[in-house]
């Protein structure tokens, strides 16, 4: 009987200590399986990451609002290529109702009160003010291509002023615009340059011509054109 208790004794002893031993092991398993794991927020991160659509976004092609110029390549209905300057081309696309036109020579006739210009003004020594390039275009209409005139030999003239704003009237020599900053006033210099938009189809665009686009870069690196100037041609 005694001998029979000590056996059951230590067959207790022994299933405790291996359970202790057991519980030793699988205890740090499970550490190291903590440890290797990474953990739930993590995986957040790592899910998020893996979905997420991220706009392409390079030096040539930055994200957001541009005005750019060029030589049309390719016209493909509402879709134009355009060569930069630079050894590249890019596609615009036209936005609904966005303007197309050309600028075409005009005369002084065509600056009236009530329309809409840009114009250049220059400052001579004397103090006088003095108009030299006017272009008749609506209020929507990006200022393109009007670099200053540069100076005449004998003219005294200084950098112009691009000032845009409705023509109050255009009379005796003498315009007078009203801008943003208030009236202006200057004379008409006597060999004043006269330019005008005319409003046309994209229908009519052809290759070959000069283009300015103002837009605003896509994800694919297309231009959606909110308005399109032609350089050139009848």
């Amino acid at each position: 009987m005694a001998a029979m208790e000590r056996w059951l004794n230590t067959r207790a002893a022994l299933i405790a200590a291996w359970s202790f031993i057991a519980a030793l092991i699988l205890g740090g398993v499970a550490f190291s399986v903590f440890l290797l794991l990474p953990s739930g927020e993590a995986s957040e991160v790592d899910r998020a990451l893996a979905t997420a659509t991220v706009a392409p976004v390079t030096a040539t092609r930055p994200a957001g609002r541009a005005l750019i110029s060029g030589t049309i390549e390719k016209v493909e209905g509402q879709t134009l290529v355009v060569r930069l300057t630079t050894p590249e081309s890019v596609r615009v696309v036209l936005r609904r109702n966005a303007p197309v036109g050309r600028l075409a020579d005009g005369s002084i006739a065509d600056v009236r009160g009530g329309e809409h210009v840009a114009a250049n003004l220059s400052q001579q020594n004397d103090g006088r003010v003095i108009v030299t390039r006017i272009t008749v275009q609506p209020p929507e209409i990006p200022i393109f291509g009007r670099g200053s005139d540069p100076p005449r030999p004998g003219t005294n003239i200084s950098t112009p002023t691009l000032v845009t704003g409705t023509i109050v009237s255009n009379e005796g020599g003498k315009l007078r615009i009203m801008a943003s900053t208030g009236e202006r006033s200057a004379d008409l210099a006597p060999a004043v340059r006269v330019s005008r938009f005319v409003p046309m189809s994209l229908a009519e665009v052809t290759s070959g011509r000069r283009i300015a686009v103002d837009g605003e870069y896509l994800v694919d690196g297309s231009l959606a054109a909110s308005a399109i100037v032609i350089f050139g041609g009848p």
